[in-house]
């Protein structure tokens, strides 16, 4: 069962920095947007879980109580996603090898679906706001609002 405190723990720092990365807590989380967020962090409580299954019989963590194995497999998981062995130079790219390449590529998919709806959700509050005013009103309207 402390495999699912891991998974817990690993989707929260997933989780929390999505938020901070792609400005969330502005936005009320909805349709594509959620879904796509709910993905990502299943993503990542399902990779640390197996992670955490793969280690279940490492030495290392058996004298540790289940809420320290928890948390000593979820920091251990995300070093290991994070890590490299080895970098090439590559037409001016630096790229790793290690399991950092994947991960960083699905994590900077998942990153850039996510802006896109962002991007989306800010322009249709952006033409709810415009709606049929024109500049002049715009201006008036931002200018009482300065003060």
């Amino acid at each position: 069962m402390w495999w699912v405190l891991t998974g817990l723990v690993v989707s929260l720092a997933s989780l929390i920095e999505v938020f901070v990365k792609l400005d969330l807590q502005r936005i009320r989380l909805q349709g594509n947007l959620f879904i796509w967020l709910f993905s990502f962090v299943i993503l990542h409580f399902c990779t640390a879980a197996i992670f955490s299954a793969l280690l279940d019989d490492a030495p290392l963590f058996n004298s540790l109580a289940e809420p320290q194995k928890s948390l000593a497999m979820a920091l251990s998981c995300l070093v290991f996603l994070n890590s490299k062995v080895i970098s090439f130079n590559w037409k001016q790219e630096e790229i790793p090898f290690g399991v950092e390449y994947p991960y960083t590529k699905v994590k900077a998919f998942f990153h850039g679906r996510l802006n896109i709806i962002i991007i989306n959700i800010d322009y249709q509050i952006l033409q709810k706001t415009i709606g049929d005013k024109t500049v002049e009103d715009l201006y008036k309207e931002a200018k009482s609002k300065k003060r």
